[in-house]
Formats: C-alpha cells, structure tokens, sequence
C-alpha cells in the first residue's frame, strides 16, 4: 500500500467509527426520569449497562419506537413512572455503582417511625420498587444481636487477656487484682503499670458480679486460649472479706534470656536489620 492512500484509510475508519457511535444502544444521551413528580437525570448507557433489568430492557435502542417522551425545554427526552420517587434513589443508585447503600436495611422501619423527616423511605418500600423494575437482589441476613450481659462478659474476658499479655510483654509473669463487691477504694491491680491499670480500671466495678457467676468458666477458658497460663481465683478471705483476689501468671520461661534473644533481631537471621 503506497503513503498516499494512508489519509483516505484513516478517514473511512473514522466514519466507520462514527456510524457505530450513533447506532451504539449505549450512547450518552441524556434523560430524565420523573418519578412521582420526582426528577432524576441520568444517561441512557447507565441504565441499558443492565439489560435484564426493566429500565435496562426498556431503553435500549430496538425498543425507541415503543417510548413515547416528552421534551423539556432543553430538549432533553423525559418519562414519566407513577412510582415512588423517594424510593428510586436507591434503584438510580445501582444502575450507576452496581450496589445498593443500604447498609442498615433492616433498621429502615425503626428509623421511619423515629424520624420527623417526610422523606425517609422504609425498608418495605425499597422492596416494592426493587421488583417493580426487576433489580435482582438478596437480601443480607439481619445480624444476629448478641445479648448485652453475654456482651459485657466477653469484654471482661478479653481485657483479662488483654491484661496477662500486656504484663508478659512488659517482662511482668504476673497479674494480680482485687475486685472489691462495695468499696471500691479497694480495688487494685499489681503490677501497678499505668498500662495494665487502665486495661483493668473499666470493670472495677462491674467486675465482682461477673466473677461471683462465671469465675471457673472463665478460667477454664483462659487457661485454653493463653499458652503457660495459671489462673487463681480466691473470694472472702478471713482478713478481706466481700473481694474477689484474680490471680494469672504464665510461666516464666517465655522470658528466659535465650529465648527473647533468639526472636529478637539481636541474635535472630535478620540481625542485619536495623531495630525501628
């Protein structure tokens, strides 16, 4: 092929180009969709990027004849859909990201009857409209809501562990504390590092009651899940009667020098590397 016929290539292909744009099904132009007397503008290649859908469905290009628009006074093609116009946010929404923003679906009916607002949506109402115009969709499981007592014992539990770990990593083999059931000026905890303290200092109150019920159990559990770990639990001494004595400790060896050294960058295969 000679240079000459180079200018004359690139223009049929641009024409070709061009004739493929205005028959695309997905081109760009603009609409609006009046809902309810609600306007929303959005593109024609937004809604027929979902074909299985009913606006999808609707606007692609085979089915212009069966649309019968008006024009606003730009010109811009507008359709009418007596259908609820808070809702639709939603569905607008999923033809433009693929997703649906309801991440607190299962709150919307509590939330409308607690909130003034005349355009909150329920969940009931999303639901309608998600058939209505075909949307496929699933609906997430409603989080199971644990018990708040069974909340405030796991939390304990945790800060106990917490607390035990805290100490190890602070070359601390053990923990003692003292819940106290009335005065609670006589709660303590030893060692008395300002970083376990306030691990421990949230359920100084609290903590005499969750021990006067689940103390074994939570040793038991302890003593699983932390390696090395001995726990003692002792109520009502002769001299300290109506207090709750924890004591947890891990065996010291985790400590030994040998073996801190052997994890520690010190004496480790990457000794090399600077400690930061």
């Amino acid at each position: 092929m000679t240079s000459h016929n180079i200018p004359d290539l690139d223009m049929m292909v641009l024409k070709q180009v061009t004739n493929d744009l205005k028959d695309d099904p997905n081109n760009d132009e603009r609409l609006i969709l009046n809902v309810g007397g609600i306007k929303y503008e959005t593109f024609r290649s937004t809604l027929t990027s979902y074909p299985d859908t009913l606006l999808g469905t609707m606007f692609q290009q085979r089915n212009n004849a069966l649309l019968h628009p008006s024009y606003n006074e730009k010109g811009v093609c507008e359709y009418f859909f007596d259908r609820n116009g808070r809702a639709f946010h939603y569905i607008l929404e999923y033809y433009r990201t693929g997703k649906f923003f309801i991440e607190n679906i299962h709150l919307l009916p509590q939330l409308r009857c607690h909130c003034q607002c005349p355009n909150a949506v329920r969940y009931q109402e999303i639901l309608a409209e998600l058939d209505y115009f075909q949307i496929p969709y699933t609906i997430p499981p409603k989080p199971k809501e644990q018990y708040p007592p069974s909340s405030t014992l796991d939390s304990f539990i945790l800060m106990l562990k917490s607390a035990m770990l805290t100490a190890r990593d602070n070359f601390d083999i053990y923990v003692e504390i003292v819940f106290p059931q009335r005065n609670k000026s006589k709660f303590s905890v030893n060692p008395e590092s300002a970083c376990i303290v306030n691990i421990v200092k949230p359920y100084a109150e609290n903590g005499y009651a969750i021990l006067d019920t689940f103390g074994d159990e939570i040793g038991t559990y302890l003593t699983k899940v932390i390696p090395n770990f001995t726990w003692s639990l002792q109520k009502n001494t002769i001299y300290h009667p109506h207090r709750y004595f924890v004591d947890m400790s891990i065996n010291s060896e985790c400590l030994e020098k040998q073996i801190v050294l052997n994890e520690s960058k010190l004496l480790g295969p990457d000794n090399n590397d600077e400690i930061c």
